[in-house]
Formats: C-alpha cells, sequence, structure tokens
C-alpha cells in the first residue's frame, strides 16, 4: 500500500497538477490532502498568474480520498477552527473590523491582513465547511494521525510553532490518545522532511528542539512513535514537494518539483 500526501497547494493549480502527476507516477493507490488547498498572500504576489483557487478544490475534490482543512480553508470559509489552541474565538470574530481582531488577538492568531481574495463560489465554501481538521485512519495495521498541524493547534490558526519539548509532548499525547503511531503534518513548509520522536514517555530533541530535518529522498522510518511535518506543493521561495508513505516497508520518500 503506497500513500501518497499532499500539502498546502495555495491555489497553485501548476504544481498541483504536476503532484498529481508525480504520485501516479510512483503508484500511490490512496492520495490524502493535509489542507491549506486556498489561501494566498500578497507577499507571494509574483507566483500570482498560477493561482486558482476553484480549480485546485476541483482537482482534489477529483483525485484525494481524504481531506482536511487547513488554517487558510477555514478563513476563506469563514469558519471558526474547533481546536483553538487555547485561544477564544468571538462568534463574530470575522464580522469584527482588523483592527478589532488584532487588539483580541494580542499577535497570537493570523489576521489573514496580506490575504488576497479568492475565486470561491458557494459550492467551494460548502465543501470546505464539510472538512475535518484531523483524520485517524488505520493502513495495513498502522494507525495513523492526518493534520493540517500539531495539537493544540491542528488546524495551523495560531502565530506560534513547537519551540521545545513540552509543546511537542502535547501533540504526542493527542496522537496517543487516539491510539496512533505516526502523525503527519505540513503547515511549515519543510523542505524534505523533519521528524520528531518520542522515547520513553519523552520526545527526544534533536534540532531545533523538536526535530530532526531530513532532505528530499528516501527515509527508512523506525517502529516507534513519531510525528512528521511534510513539504508544501505551492511554489514560493522554499523548494517543493509531494510525500509517499510506503507502508508495506515503512519508509517515506519525499519527491521535489520541478
Amino acid at each position: 500500500m503506497k500513500l501518497g500526501i499532499i500539502s498546502d497547494i495555495h491555489e497553485d493549480i501548476e504544481n498541483l497538477k504536476n503532484a498529481f502527476n508525480v504520485l501516479e507516477r510512483n503508484s500511490c493507490d490512496e492520495i490524502i490532502c493535509l489542507g491549506d488547498i486556498v489561501g494566498f498572500c500578497i507577499h507571494y504576489n509574483e507566483y500570482s498568474h498560477i493561482r486558482n483557487a476553484k480549480e485546485c478544490l476541483k482537482l482534489i475534490k477529483q483525485n484525494c480520498k481524504y481531506v482536511i482543512a487547513g488554517n487558510h480553508d477555514h478563513y476563506a470559509a469563514r469558519k471558526i477552527p474547533e481546536y483553538r489552541g487555547g485561544f477564544h474565538f468571538p462568534e463574530n470574530w470575522y464580522d469584527i473590523s482588523i483592527d478589532e481582531r488584532k487588539l483580541l488577538s494580542s499577535g497570537k492568531v493570523w489576521l489573514y491582513d496580506d490575504e488576497l481574495s479568492s475565486n470561491l463560489e458557494q459550492d467551494d465554501i460548502e465543501y470546505i465547511n464539510t472538512l475535518p481538521e484531523f483524520l485517524k485512519l488505520e493502513i495495513n495495521g498502522i494507525r495513523c494521525m492526518f493534520s493540517h498541524f500539531v495539537f493544540p493547534d491542528i488546524t495551523g490558526s495560531l502565530t506560534s510553532f513547537p519551540k521545545n519539548i513540552k509543546d511537542l509532548s502535547s501533540h504526542f499525547d493527542f496522537m496517543k490518545n487516539a491510539e496512533c503511531l505516526i502523525g503527519f503534518f505540513g503547515h511549515v513548509h519543510t523542505k524534505g522532511m523533519m521528524l520528531g520522536f518520542e522515547k520513553n514517555k519523552q520526545i527526544i530533541p534533536i534540532l531545533q528542539d523538536s526535530f530532526n530535518f531530513y532532505s528530499f529522498g528516501f527515509n527508512k522510518l523506525k517502529n516507534k512513535s513519531q510525528c512528521i511535518a511534510l513539504p508544501a506543493v505551492t511554489l514560493t521561495e522554499r523548494k517543493s514537494g509531494v510525500t509517499v508513505f510506503d507502508v508495506k516497508d515503512f519508509s517515506i520518500t519525499t519527491i521535489k518539483l520541478k
């Protein structure tokens, strides 16, 4: 069983088509999308000629068996996340002014004040609203968790990132409660993959107090509790890519998109 995993498309229709072609050539049985299908920031305006939110959603629906919503998807649908990382979103969050949101958030929440509008219609919004914030799947006997980011901010709606053992341990506790051995997530647009693992009930920090970095290519996984950050599909100043999880030989291959 080979599972293709994509994340963080951000309306990049050209790289999304390329991603599906790469996963097809690698004989993936199913494809899962980890969110941020839509959403495009003005500081990436040089890539605006390749953005098409509606077409990206169409391709995702046609090619992905499982789809998760990311923070930009929530914003596009004006949907308040269920998992909020401890921040209280007022029910009228999207109706109040940007200045009011800045005051309430104190820099803790993405405000998307640099987000460009997308060409979405009502049916697209309705589809995004049906998407879960995380999934638990058993694949050939291996229980896996898929999310856009890590608990307690699994949608990536907050501006903070894991910085220490305690931050990452919350996600491992979330995985253990769900009886999942591996957790996959996107959001960070990593070049290759970043991996953190748990041993003797403690997170072993290798790089940046949480993760070990691996460049694009093949990596054999260890049979222990671990969470893995995967590359983005969208074209930016960072290298983009897709992921193939081969369940049979318990390996991850991250493939750079040209």
